[in-house]
């Protein structure tokens, strides 16, 4: 058996480079979420800065974002909540960063942090930089490396363990356009010990044109690109036989998995600010690999049987 787990979705649009309205903002929220019990908090990608790499103080407002990271473990600790502060875009000296500066690279991280840390802040007990980036990001952004395998991680002390084998809760984090890549999934549920949440702070724009000009196109394609997005979610869930807690700015925000007990997306179609508790079962993960035998089947697959 598991415990209920609660998660806090935080959707809301940042404004461009007002770091501070977003931060604050930020704390607002998670500050909510702890009082309502949830465990995780996430905020969305690009939650500090926004995403406007053609602005005039991008660089400066990414390198500026590097320091509000220990302002989260601070938070995490004070309120006992883990925390995963969507993305932090993070200024690093390079010569490949393909953008118009080269003597800086910019990474796309998340982190995972615990609510237990000692000392008044909270251990980072997972990072990610995203690996898969959308081509506008391709000439602003330096990518993580794509020869390295997705790695999950265990939450040991600030999540509650698995009652039947004392395992803890491992956890996987992907960010936005990395839910296009099912190898990526794949990749961090294929050990023998596999992930049971995979969490994405995104960025994915809904109401855009796409292209179009006429009203009712614009129309039809805003509304194929929800339906897109929230399939997406919900296979990755499913076909993986895990929870997938997906936190957009821009709409749309959900947890997928059997165990999810509200399964409306957040704000979809809406640039909707909120804090939602979504409440997981992870034991219905568990039981819906008994009934699919998903994971048995691929560890077979990679040891030749």
């Amino acid at each position: 058996m598991a415990p209920i787990i609660k998660i806090a979705i935080i959707q809301f649009m940042p404004k461009p480079l007002d770091l501070g309205h977003n931060f604050g903002l930020s704390t607002n929220y998670i500050r909510q979420a702890a009082s309502l019990g949830a465990q995780i908090a996430v905020l969305p990608e690009y939650h500090l800065t926004s995403w406007c790499p053609d602005e005039k103080g991008f660089i400066e407002g990414c390198r500026e974002s590097m320091g509000y990271l220990d302002k989260y473990r601070e938070l995490a600790s004070s309120l006992g909540i883990n925390i995963v502060p969507g993305t932090i875009c993070e200024v690093h000296p390079s010569g490949e960063s393909g953008g118009d500066t080269k003597d800086v690279e910019i990474r796309n991280m998340t982190y995972f942090i615990s609510g237990d840390g000692d000392g008044g802040i909270g251990e980072i007990v997972g990072r990610y930089q995203k690996k898969n980036l959308w081509h506008p990001e391709r000439p602003h952004l330096t990518a993580g490396d794509v020869s390295s395998k997705h790695e999950g991680f265990e939450v040991e002390e600030s999540l509650p363990k698995w009652e039947e084998d004392g395992k803890s809760i491992r956890v996987g984090l992907l960010i936005c356009w990395d839910i296009i890549f099912p190898e990526c999934f794949r990749e961090l549920i294929m050990s023998e010990s596999g992930v049971d949440i995979i969490i994405i702070p995104a960025f994915w724009l809904l109401n855009e044109d796409f292209g179009e000009v006429e009203e009712g196109r614009i129309k039809r394609a805003q509304e194929k690109e929800r339906k897109m997005l929230e399939g997406l979610v919900w296979t990755r869930a499913y076909e993986n036989c895990c929870t997938v807690c997906f936190v957009n700015a821009c709409g749309g925000s959900m947890v997928a998995g059997a165990g999810v007990f509200e399964s409306e997306p957040m704000g979809v179609g809406q640039e909707e600010e909120g804090c939602k508790i979504v409440e997981v079962d992870l034991e219905e993960d568990r039981r819906l690999e008994g009934r699919y035998k998903i994971r048995e089947d691929l560890r077979k697959m990679r040891r030749g049987k």
